[in-house]
C-alpha cells in the first residue's frame, strides 16, 4: 500500500476528522486528499512521470502534507531538502537529487531561497536548472505572503494544470 492509499483508505473511514491543524486552520481528511489530488494531476499534466524526483524545501506547513502525498499519489519520488541548508550544500543537494522538478519556499524568515536560486541557476523562473542543472525542468515556489515574483510559477499554478485526464 503506498502512503497515498493509506490517506484513501483512512479518508473513508473518517474524512472530516482533523488531520492537520495549524493556529489559522484545521485540515480534515477529505481536504487533505482532495488537496493531494489536485497537486497530483497538475505535477501529472506538468510531465511528472512515475518515478520522477522531486525536489522539495519546505518548512513545516499544511502544504508539505499536500504535495508529500500528491508526489506519491503522482508516482513519483519525493526528496525532501534540509530547508537549513546553506547555498552551496543545496546546490550539492539539487545536484545530486536527479530532481526534474522542484517546489520550494520563496523565504524563511532571514533566508531567502530565490535569491540562492538566482545565483545557482540564473533564470530558473523560466529555463529550470538551465545548462547547469539539464534535469531540472521546472521550479513551483510556495509563499506564505501568496506573492511571488513576476515569472515564477506558484502552487495555485500547478494545481490549475490539472486536467480531467490528468
Amino acid at each position: 500500500m503506498t502512503i497515498a492509499q493509506a490517506l484513501d483508505k483512512t479518508t473513508a473511514g473518517f474524512p472530516e476528522r482533523p488531520f492537520v491543524i495549524t493556529d489559522e486552520h484545521t485540515y480534515t481528511y477529505e481536504e487533505i486528499q482532495a488537496w493531494s489530488r489536485r497537486l497530483a494531476a497538475g505535477l501529472i499534466a506538468y510531465g511528472v512521470r512515475r518515478g520522477d524526483h522531486v525536489a522539495m524545501i519546505m518548512a513545516n506547513y499544511p502544504e508539505y502534507v499536500a504535495l508529500k502525498y500528491a508526489i506519491a499519489r503522482a508516482g513519483a519520488v519525493a526528496v525532501p531538502i534540509n530547508f537549513l541548508l546553506r547555498q552551496r550544500e543545496l546546490s550539492y543537494i539539487l545536484e545530486q537529487s536527479d530532481a526534474s522538478l522542484l517546489i520550494t519556499m520563496d523565504c524563511l524568515r532571514e533566508r531567502d531561497y530565490l535569491a540562492d536560486l538566482d545565483a545557482l541557476y540564473p533564470g530558473w523562473e523560466r529555463d529550470g536548472g538551465g545548462s547547469r542543472l539539464s534535469k531540472l525542468r521546472g521550479v513551483f515556489v510556495f509563499s506564505e505572503e501568496r506573492t511571488v515574483r513576476s515569472g515564477a510559477k506558484t502552487l495555485d499554478d500547478l494545481a490549475a494544470l490539472a486536467t480531467a485526464g490528468s
